[in-house]
């Protein structure tokens, strides 16, 4: 009697949300499509969104297994004072 096993790769899927004019760069290397799926290594990463003159870098730990969505958010608060 045979049992099918399906094996899952255990690579760790990163996915990057940014605005279209948003540069994007994985431990300094530019990230030519950053809609598209890619892989990497298991491991501490450093992910850098860069508009115009303004950057935000921001570390990331990555498991085996494991995918991951990071986004680019900007937030606008408005407060009303006398």
């Amino acid at each position: 009697m045979e049992i099918p096993v399906e094996l899952q790769d255990p690579t760790p899927i990163m996915t990057l949300e940014a605005p279209e004019n948003a540069a994007v760069f994985v431990n300094g290397v530019p990230v030519a499509d950053p809609r598209r799926p890619f892989a990497l290594e298991p491991g501490e990463h450093e992910i850098k969104f860069v508009i115009g003159d303004y950057a935000v870098v921001r570390p990331v730990s990555v498991l085996r297994g494991r995918n991951y969505r990071v986004s680019l958010s900007v937030d606008v608060t408005v407060t009303e004072s006398d």
